[in-house]
């Protein structure tokens, strides 16, 4: 029985590990990022929002969204619980790359890949991370080029 469970916790931590440098963009792994700042709205006049990009695996972008003083998503839409970062392609509608996750000093941040090289990204407070369109104005937004 111990054996079992011993091999159990070496599959999750192996399948853990997997996961994990899947979702790891190269500039990760100390490649340089081209990093700007997020225009803010009026409406969180305090938070500070970056993006950063880079050239990632298979010619897809690296993704990272930073924040900071970004208030709680229920402060600004009633019905929100979670920030939900967009990715929005020349001609094409937004599309959700996944849930900002803010901590208690209010900071966040959401790492992704997406094929696209130029997009624009933003950020919206929403009530799930599972909305499949944004239905909040933009707390922050930048348009992205990325260089190779």
């Amino acid at each position: 029985m111990k054996m079992r469970k011993t091999l159990m916790q070496a599959v999750v931590a192996a399948a853990g590990l997997t996961l994990a440098g899947c979702a790891t963009p190269g500039f990760m792994k100390n490649e340089k990022a081209q990093t700007q700042p997020m225009r803010g709205s009026d409406s969180s006049p305090a938070s500070q929002g970056t993006v950063a990009v880079a050239k990632g695996a298979s010619g897809n972008t690296a993704l990272t969204v930073r924040v900071k003083h970004l208030a709680p998503a229920a402060k600004l839409a009633d019905d929100a619980s979670v920030y939900v970062v967009w990715v929005e392609p020349e001609g094409a509608p937004p599309q959700n790359v996944g849930v900002l996750s803010v901590d208690n000093d209010l900071q966040g941040s959401l790492t992704t890949i997406t094929p696209y090289k130029r997009f624009k990204v933003m950020v919206t407070p929403e009530k799930s991370g599972e909305v499949s369109a944004p239905e909040h104005d933009e707390v922050f937004t930048s348009d992205v080029e990325r260089a190779d």
